[in-house]
Parts: structure tokens; sequence; C-alpha cells
């Protein structure tokens, strides 16, 4: 990956120059990830190019990049939080072990604290 193409691209993005910005995302391999249309709030595009996005690792950092958790984003930006709740769901049930942040946030934005707390407290990140 270019980090440089990356960097530009935000650049690019902040000095609103989208046709620019898609360039240098473009050059460096990540034009499946939608920054422009998420940063220009046109979240129905980002949802249907994020759909039909893989799920991939990233070979530096080891990260997961997901659709969905990009999606858990997108439906918290727009405030449907019932959505939210239901990717958060699967994005649990596809990585096993994680997801468990979203989870519990989702259950904090639908109004269930107490639920929440428990997910926390499964994946040792609070003391019952």
């Amino acid at each position: 990956q270019n980090f440089s193409a990356q960097k530009l691209g935000f650049d690019a993005m902040i000095r609103r120059d989208y046709g620019k910005a898609e360039q240098f995302f473009a050059s460096n391999g990540e034009s499946q990830f939608p920054f422009v249309a998420i940063h220009r709030g046109h979240f129905k595009d980002a949802k249907r190019r994020l759909s039909a996005a893989p799920s991939i690792i990233f070979p530096f950092s080891g990260a997961l990049f997901s659709g969905l958790r990009q999606n858990i984003h997108i439906a918290y930006e727009v405030s449907n939080y019932s959505e939210m709740l239901q990717l958060a769901k699967q994005l649990s049930t596809e990585l096993k072990q994680g997801g468990g942040n979203y989870l519990a946030w989702a259950y904090i934005k639908n109004n269930n604290a107490s639920q929440a707390h428990r997910i926390l407290a499964m994946y040792g990140h609070v003391k019952r």
C-alpha cells in the first residue's frame, strides 16, 4: 500500500477536491472503500459500495476491514439504531470472538444499557 497516496487522498477530500481524492484512493487500491461518499454524506451510495466489499485483513496492521463494521457507523450517522443493532449482531457472529464493543454500542443506542453492560462483561471489558 502507498500510504502517501492515502494521505494525499484525505488531503484532497478535505479541500473538497473529490475527483482527485477518488483518484488517490484508487491508485492505492482503496477504491472499494467509499471515503468520499461517507465524507459527503452520501450514505446510500456508501452502503451499496460497502455491501459489495469483501471482508479482508490488512497485511501491515492485521486489522480486519469489514463492510458490516462500516455500515454500523453509517447506521449510527443517520440515527437508524435498530439497523445498527442488527448489523452489530451480524458482525459479532461473523467475528465469533470480536465485535462486542460494536454490539454494546448498538444496545446503548437502542436504550438497553443493561444488555450492553452484559456484553462488555462477557468480553472482559467491565467487572461485574
